[in-house]
This record gives C-alpha cells, sequence and structure tokens, in this order.
C-alpha cells in the first residue's frame, strides 16, 4: 500500500472523534496529510479546493448532515471516497443510496483501515 501523497479529511462535530481519527489515521498512515473539520460547510469549502485520497465524515451533524455533505462532494468531485460514519446503523442505507462506504461507531482501526485499503492504490511494481 503507497502512502505516498495520501490526504485525508475528516469531518465530525465531535471534538475527541476528530481527535481520535487523526491519531489513528496518523498512527497507521505517517505520511499521510490530515485535515480536520467541525463545521461541514467549511468542509465543503476545503473540498472545492484540495483532492482528498479520502473524505470520512460523520452522519449527524448540525447545519448539515453527513449525506448532504456526500452529496455536495460527489458533485464538486465526482470520483471522491467518502466514508460515512454513524452510531446509527439505519444510515447504512443513506450511505448505499448515496453509493459511498459506511462504518459503525464505535469501530475498530482495522475496519477503518480495511475500507480505506480499497481507496488507496497499491505501490507501484506490486
Amino acid at each position: 500500500m503507497s502512502e505516498d501523497n495520501l490526504r485525508f479529511l475528516v469531518v465530525d462535530d465531535e471534538k475527541s472523534m476528530r481527535s481520535l481519527l487523526e491519531v489513528m489515521l496518523s498512527s497507521r498512515f505517517p505520511k499521510a496529510v490530515i485535515d480536520t473539520y467541525a463545521d461541514p460547510v467549511e468542509a465543503l469549502e476545503q473540498i472545492k479546493n484540495t483532492k482528498y485520497t479520502v473524505v470520512l465524515s460523520d452522519f449527524n451533524m448540525p447545519v448539515m448532515t453527513g449525506f448532504e455533505l456526500g452529496q455536495q462532494a460527489k458533485i464538486i468531485q465526482p470520483d471522491v471516497n467518502f466514508v460515512l460514519m454513524s452510531g446509527n446503523s439505519y444510515n447504512n442505507e443513506k450511505a448505499y443510496q448515496l453509493g459511498v462506504n459506511f462504518i459503525k461507531k464505535p469501530f475498530r482501526i482495522s475496519e477503518l483501515v480495511s475500507i480505506l485499503q480499497e481507496y488507496i492504490p497499491a505501490p507501484k511494481g506490486s
């Protein structure tokens, strides 16, 4: 798995979750750039200007849901890799409708890495 040029965007209104994901991602992908936002509207502005390897978004947030963020992100970058996170399993259906991955909170880093590996290109020559 190539870790060069990996860039993740984490969007969650809970500071503790953003911090936890940042630590989890940086421990597994030490060369990656990780941007975090509490506000999905600000995150959407960042998506307009930056190509991310994967966007990880909470589902339930004020102002805009993760589902709405995913819809808007796909308009801006149709090939965006998007993962919805939620403590409610019924949001899996919404993720399916959007055509993105879903992970139920709480989750293990191994579960998250398994999903992320789908989006990370294999190293050249493998």
